[in-house]
Formats: structure tokens, sequence, C-alpha cells
């Protein structure tokens, strides 16, 4: 009988493979495959956020958050000024340097992706992504 294989396993190793392809198709742009998760919020959403609230977005520590938009900032991709709501907030906003690469960004998150996929036949492909939408939205029930 075959061994049964560990979903945290399988994803965790598809996430590496396709971050390791991501990383070399952004590689241009000056962005390492930990900021993505930032930057891409923040060019999804095209307004000022709160940074505590980009990192609750995107399931990452606060502080880890914190260090990656600092580098984002200091690279140009951002900018971070006081929240005039509250004073103890920091908002979060895209600068021209990453608009102008945002096509170009996520051009290069699809072509790794299509990669990824390209075992699959396109109804597969669908499927598999309904099956992992479906996965998510259970998992941020709990």
């Amino acid at each position: 009988m075959a061994e049964k294989k560990l979903l945290g396993y399988m994803l965790g190793k598809l996430h590496r493979l396709h971050m390791a392809a991501v990383k070399e198709k952004i590689k241009p742009l000056d962005i390492q495959p930990g900021h993505l998760p930032f930057i891409a919020t923040l060019l999804d959403n095209e307004t000022p956020m709160i940074q505590d609230d980009i990192g609750s977005h995107v399931f990452i520590d606060k502080s880890v958050a914190a260090r990656g938009i600092d580098s984002l900032e200091k690279k140009g991709f951002l900018n971070r000024s006081i929240n005039p709501e509250n004073r103890r907030q920091k908002l979060v906003e895209l600068t021209n340097m990453s608009r102008n690469i945002k096509q170009k960004l996520f051009d290069s998150l699809n072509k790794a992706s299509e990669e990824l996929l390209s075992a699959l036949s396109p109804e597969e492909q669908d499927r598999l992504m309904d099956l992992l939408d479906r996965m998510l939205h259970g998992a941020l029930k709990r």
C-alpha cells in the first residue's frame, strides 16, 4: 500500500519550487520573493494601508512585515507616513516606481504559476484553483 502524502509537505515543496521560479523572474525588478506579499497587496489595493493591516492581510507577523516594508521603502518602492487619524499607526503607500513595475511584476508571477501548473490540463488547473480557494476559505473560518 502506498504511503499517504502529507498535505503540508506537498504544499511547502510546491511553494519553494514556485518561489525559486519567481525569484529568477523578478530579479531584474530588484524585488525579493519575501517582499511580494507586501507590494502585491498594495498594488492590488491601490490605496494607502495601515502597516499592521498589511501584515495581518497576508498572515505575517507585525515585526516581519515592518522589516519587509522598511526594505521596500529603502529601495523606493513604498513610502510610510504617520496616519493622521491615529498617530501611533503608519500608513504605507506605493510610489510611482512601484506602479511602473506593476504589469511586469504580475506578468512574472503569472509566468511562474503557468510553469508550475503546466503538468495539468486547463480543466485540472481550474479544479485545483477551486479546491485551493475552498480550502483557504474553510481555514479562514476557523
